[in-house]
């Protein structure tokens, strides 16, 4: 029996195309009205570079989103997905007990086993992924009709409608999103098709599930069996397969403040990869227009403060030292806007887990602490925890146009 989407997800329709030797999973939101598809990838590992290279990965990143947005391309929105969760501590023994040599002398064997102990044992493992996400147009229509039209002509496929046609659309453009990718040295481990991507957002409300573990795993069974939204604080979900009676625990923050000040490329270090033992989900979604049009709203912006200033002039109020920092950063954006950056509207949400109510304070506060070392402010989403999550889920959400 298929388990529907909870509240919040809205109604989905699962598409597949060809993405490569591979196939990728599309998804079409009818309520959001919107296409998105996602894909695996690696990054660049920036700490282990000097600052020079790491500049240099950061303007490639900007190349890529200023190509993404005043290309011809119908992507308008790019998530970024940093997932977090504990992993196996003793691996490494397992792997030594396994294929290590047995007949190595004892003298080695207990030097080897002293600096295994030295060794923290907390492990944990990171996954990141890209979503794009494409907003239902009339243009965008017009393509997918004339992708399945030819298609039906050329006999390449007995029954192409137009969903398919949107899925191929999406296949085309995350293709050239991967080239620019690997300029920027972010590299593409793999395309989530359905089994990976039901797998992965059933593991979202079940970390127990292991995200790799795709066996017979199909839309059927991506969603979870039980969702409780009753207390305030937090989000309760239990799957099928939960290995105990008890439900995870689950709560929600949005980035209420981006840092105010200049920070380096590794700002975010303490919350994705210095907070060991914390199920976590971090999400940046990353809504693109073209220059042209984000320099006209920075200059509608401009004439309002210009003119709030003025009548606060005129009414001998008392300057506010926030505005003036308001405005200095106006007027950054619009120098980097003027040399061809992307206009980008930005949000961020975190998901925490936990194993109990108790355990899931702890590691909020936790949070709290180390996105106030990101110089991050966050507000935890209380008695909307069950829409929240949905913006932690691989759907490029928690944005509106």
């Amino acid at each position: 029996m298929e388990v529907g989407p909870p509240p919040g997800i809205g109604r989905i329709n699962w598409l597949a195309a060809p993405f490569g030797p591979d196939e990728i999973a599309v998804l079409l939101h009818a309520d959001r009205r919107t296409v998105t598809a996602a894909i695996e990838i690696e990054g660049p590992g920036v700490g282990l570079r000097d600052s020079e290279d790491q500049e240099a990965l950061v303007d490639r990143f900007g190349t890529l989103l200023k190509h993404v947005a005043n290309g011809d391309g119908f992507v308008t929105r790019l998530q970024m997905l940093a997932r977090t969760l504990p992993a196996d501590p003793d691996a490494h023994a397992k792997d030594v007990e396994r294929r290590g040599d047995n007949g190595s002398p004892d003298w080695l064997k207990d030097s080897y086993d002293q600096l295994q102990s030295m060794v923290s044992t907390s492990s944990e493992q990171h996954r990141a992924y890209l979503v794009a996400c494409m907003h239902y147009t009339r243009d965008l229509a017009a393509e997918a009709q004339a992708i399945a039209r030819a298609t039906r002509r050329s006999g390449g496929g007995g029954r192409i409608d137009k969903d398919a046609g949107l899925a191929v659309i999406m296949a085309r453009e995350l293709t050239d999103i991967c080239a620019r990718l690997a300029e920027a040295d972010i590299r593409v481990r793999q395309p989530l098709g359905q089994g990976r991507l039901a797998s992965l957002i059933h593991s979202m409300y079940d970390p127990d599930h292991p995200i790799d573990h795709i066996q017979a795993m199909t839309k059927r069974n991506a969603w979870p069996a039980e969702l409780d939204a009753m207390e305030p604080t937090y989000l309760q979900a239990k799957t099928r397969e939960s290995s105990t009676r008890e439900p995870w625990c689950h709560a929600t923050a949005w980035v209420k403040e981006w840092p105010m000040t200049p920070v380096g490329v590794n700002f975010l270090a303490p919350l994705l990869v210095h907070t060991p033992d914390v199920i976590r989900t971090v999400a940046v979604c990353m809504d693109l227009e073209p220059t042209e049009i984000a320099i006209e709203r920075m200059l509608t912006e401009k004439v309002n403060d210009e003119a709030e200033a003025s009548r606060a002039a005129k009414m001998n109020r008392t300057v506010d030292p926030r505005d003036i920092a308001a405005h200095g950063r106006l007027d950054q954006r619009g120098e980097d806007l003027a040399s061809g950056a992307a206009g980008v509207n930005l949000v961020g949400y975190i998901t925490v887990s936990s194993r109990s109510p108790e355990g899931l304070n702890r590691d909020k506060r936790t949070i709290r602490a180390s996105a106030g070392k990101s110089y991050l402010k966050l507000e935890w989403c209380d008695r909307e925890h069950h829409r929240a999550f949905v913006n932690t889920l691989p759907f490029a959400t928690g944005i509106r146009r």
